[in-house]
């Protein structure tokens, strides 16, 4: 018999109706999960003793924005229940909506449609999302969506691993995609990161101003991808004048490892060459020359970082050659956390610290 989680940060009287229909009329443990109302990115679903979950959002709750979107609660979330339990065990439903949302069914399937173009992530790692009405005293909710959540519960199986593999997996696939712009500058980026399998990507909010202070969140990402637009404030990252990022790219390398650590500045015009059609010089002849620009006038993104690249755009108009996507692939694959090698930490500690050489360029 399998177990299943709901999860809500909500009370859980908004759900219980929903949580009453499922014990009634399946064959699945049903257990309530209260989840905590902000930083839900952190919960630790390595304790949850369940083999699939059903988190369950209220639009009521700092509205419909569930991933990608401004605001979104639960891009790590939703990437964590993905890696910890996999995504054929991990359903979403979007409730207390207006029931029914309107006269036919086109009107459900255009908001589905709508929702799974703007909030991508939360299809990539769940196998079902469904909306709904009220969840509370009685279950707003059609017929064969249902019957199609009874068929996701009685399917639910979690894999059993070995304890030490499941950590080492985990620790080396959590990847902070960090920009001072907003998500949806990176919303590209971040779902192509996350269709990868055992690959968690989460977006890190910096700070537009007094970058120096900020620290990464503790014990939380293995590796970063720091991305800098060249609309914010030119492409300035380190050792030239007005560089932003003196100070957090040697802490990103002191605190994860020059290794889990790239860098992307993006936002070029893509091809390079676009503008420039009369001169005949290639986009990758114009790449080579801006990278070595950029390698011998900002020395320091390179000496704290195993990946350094340029690119087009990393929203929803994706802009980034395949042979670079493929080196990031390799880089977010390749994690290694200190957890790995902690028979070696006091060496690896100091090696870090030490290592100014290599890059991927």
């Amino acid at each position: 018999m399998p177990t299943i989680g709901v999860c809500t940060s909500d009370m859980e009287t908004n759900i219980q109706a929903l949580l009453t229909r499922l014990r009634e009329t399946s064959n699945a443990d049903i257990k309530f999960v209260k989840l905590p109302y902000n930083d839900v990115g952190s919960y630790p679903l390595d304790s949850m003793n369940v083999d699939g979950i059903i988190l369950c959002h209220s639009k009521h709750n700092r509205r419909f924005a569930l991933t990608d979107v401004t605001d979104a609660l639960y891009d790590g979330f939703l990437s964590n229940a993905k890696r910890v339990f996999g995504k054929d065990n991990v359903a979403v439903i979007g409730h207390d909506f207006k029931w029914p949302l309107g006269d036919g069914e086109s009107v459900k399937e255009t908001f589905m449609e709508r929702f799974k173009r703007e909030q991508p992530t939360t299809f990539q790692c769940s196998r079902l999302a469904l909306i709904c009405g009220r969840l509370d005293r009685i279950v707003h909710m059609d017929e064969d969506d249902l019957q199609l959540l009874q068929e996701f519960m009685a399917s639910c199986h979690r894999e059993q691993t070995g304890e030490a593999p499941v950590i080492i997996c985990r620790m080396s696939t959590i990847i902070g995609v960090c920009s001072s712009a907003r998500r949806d500058n990176v919303s590209g980026l971040l779902s192509r990161l996350n269709r990868i399998p055992n690959v968690g990507a989460e977006f890190v909010k910096l700070p537009y101003n007094d970058l120096d202070r900020f620290r990464l969140p503790r014990g939380r990402l293995h590796a970063i991808i720091l991305c800098h637009s060249i609309h914010n404030r030119c492409f300035a990252i380190t050792d030239v004048r007005d560089a932003l990022y003196n100070k957090f790219l040697p802490y990103a390398k002191h605190t994860l490892g020059k290794q889990n650590v790239a860098v992307i500045g993006h936002d070029f015009s893509w091809p390079l060459s676009k503008e420039d059609v009369q001169s005949g010089i290639s986009h990758s002849q114009k790449k080579r020359s801006q990278m070595t620009t950029f390698r011998n006038q900002q020395p320091t993104t390179f000496a704290c970082s195993s990946l350094a690249m340029v690119c087009g755009r990393l929203d929803a108009n994706w802009e980034m050659d395949p042979e670079d996507w493929e080196s990031l692939v390799w880089f977010v694959t390749n994690v290694t956390t200190l957890k790995q090698t902690s028979f070696l930490q006091p060496w690896y500690l100091f090696a870090a610290s030490l290592s100014f050489s290599a890059s991927a360029w």
